[in-house]
């Protein structure tokens, strides 16, 4: 009985130790692939495709380890549904570390927010396309992007965003007051 049990705990520790090397030989051949959103957050579920090659997804940390052939350039996507697709172009690099953010529709609205109350309008407005190429019917964005139009002097613009607004009834008062600046060709 001892014999056995003897035997098991060196097979067991034989084992343990191989799998230990292995893994830390395996280790120096890996690049790491980290996967954040606009508040710092580890990003679940991202797909990431190397040319038209999935290669797997990140982890619940946003963490995703793969190891490719050839040490040159490639190009990859990392896509998540509710997310805006990143395009990356990378050199494999063995031990290398890839970040990449991403954001879904309503941290690109808080960032529009954010950029319009800087009176920086461009940025806001590239951010707001972004929250509205993943969720165009967005009213709280839609309304944020015909203030903004409004601010930079595109009228016409402001109120094709106002029209779109599915809520009217809400919020007529607002959408109203920005109508009739925008057919004046006044500012907020």
């Amino acid at each position: 009985m001892k014999t056995k049990i003897l035997r098991m705990v060196l097979f067991s520790v034989i084992v343990l130790f191989c799998s230990c090397a292995s893994n830390k030989a395996g280790n120096d051949s890996i690049m790491y692939l980290m996967v954040y959103d606009y508040e710092s957050n580890g990003v679940q579920g991202a797909g990431f495709y190397v040319g038209d090659k999935f290669l797997g997804e990140s982890d619940v940390h946003g963490r995703f380890a793969f190891a490719l052939k050839d040490e040159t350039e490639y190009s990859a996507e990392i896509r998540k549904t509710g997310y805006r697709t990143e395009k990356i172009t990378f050199s494999y690099q063995p031990s290398g570390v890839i970040y990449v953010k991403m954001g879904n529709a309503a941290q690109f609205t808080s960032l529009a927010e954010n950029f319009l109350d800087l009176k920086k309008y461009n940025e806001a407005l590239i951010y707001a396309n972004y929250a509205l190429e993943l969720d165009s019917e967005r009213d709280d964005t839609l309304y944020l992007k015909a203030i903004i139009l409004n601010k930079i002097g595109n009228f016409s613009e402001s109120n094709d965003c106002l029209s779109k607004i599915k809520r009217q009834n809400e919020n007529k008062t607002y959408i109203e007051e920005l109508k009739k600046r925008n057919d004046k060709g006044e500012n907020l």
